[in-house]
C-alpha cells in the first residue's frame, strides 16, 4: 500500500474529499481535481458544485464577571459554570443568538 492513499484532498471543482490517489491536475491549472470532474471536463461538461449544508447551531453567548472574558458554545455544549480564561465561577449568559447560514461550500468558510 501507498503511504500517500492515506492523504484526503478536496476536489477545487465538487469539493468533494477523495484520496490523493484519486486525483490529477486540472488543464493549465495548479488545482487537483477528482478523476470525475476530469473526465466531465474532458467531455466539455462542468461539473457539479456541491453545496454542503447543516443546520447551524443555536449559540449562546457568555460573559465572565471577574475577567469579562466573553465567549460563545451551542447550546447543547455540556457548560462546567467556570470562566476559560480566569477559571472563576463568575460566568453569567449574556445573549441567545441564532447564526443564519449562508451558501458555502463548506461549514469552515464561516
Amino acid at each position: 500500500m501507498v503511504p500517500d492513499q492515506d492523504v484526503i484532498i478536496s476536489c477545487t471543482r465538487c469539493t468533494i474529499n477523495v484520496p490523493i490517489g484519486q486525483t490529477t491536475y486540472e488543464t493549465n491549472s495548479r488545482n487537483l481535481i477528482c478523476f470525475n470532474c476530469y473526465n466531465k471536463l474532458a467531455r466539455g461538461l462542468q461539473p457539479d458544485k456541491i453545496i454542503q449544508s447543516a443546520e447551524m447551531p443555536e449559540k449562546v453567548i457568555y460573559k465572565c464577571m471577574a475577567c469579562s472574558y466573553k465567549f460563545s458554545r451551542s447550546r447543547e455544549f455540556q457548560f462546567g459554570g467556570r470562566c476559560f480564561h480566569c477559571g472563576k465561577a463568575a460566568v453569567q449568559v449574556e445573549e441567545t443568538k441564532q447564526i443564519l447560514a449562508k451558501d458555502r461550500k463548506s461549514l469552515l468558510d464561516y
